[in-house]
């Protein structure tokens, strides 16, 4: 059993030429496509860049960043982080969301090789991020069969 998961997280920009209607177009195939890989993480965009972690196993996690790299969208893919790290029981969602230009420009300031540090901002950002919970999926209950 695999007991690491691949961890990305990148900044890039919104290439020129591109309007802030790619965010959701971006989004849509991305919620499907990355819990079909089976690929969690969180999308966030301030309107101008796109800063995403992405975590899973290896392979698709490394063929998704070939292809945001390869991306027309995206210009300027700039890794922060990324290495296998233990596997958890984190949030095993995908989630895009909002996130201010400030608080961007703090998390893109930190220092990439400190690792720690990257996490922490990261999680700074997440708690200030307007993220599209997933809303819980209840069941209706069964209505009496008449008969």
């Amino acid at each position: 059993m695999n007991t690491e998961s691949l961890h990305v997280i990148y900044i890039s920009q919104l290439a020129p030429g591109q309007n802030c209607a790619v965010f959701s177009a971006i989004c849509r195939v991305a919620r499907s496509r990355n819990t079909d890989l089976g690929v969690a993480g969180v999308l966030l965009f301030d309107g101008e860049r796109f800063l995403q972690w992405l975590h899973g196993a290896h392979e698709p996690v490394s063929q998704l960043m070939n292809a945001i790299v390869a991306d027309t969208r995206h210009a300027d893919v700039r890794v922060l982080l990324r290495r296998p790290l233990p596997a958890t029981e984190a949030d095993r969602r995908w989630r895009s969301g909002f996130i201010d230009a400030d608080s961007l420009d703090t998390f893109a300031a930190l220092d990439p090789t400190d690792h720690g540090a990257i996490f922490e901002g990261l999680a700074q950002l997440l708690a200030l991020a307007d993220l599209d919970p997933v809303p819980p999926i209840t069941v209706p209950p069964a209505s009496p069969s008449t008969p």
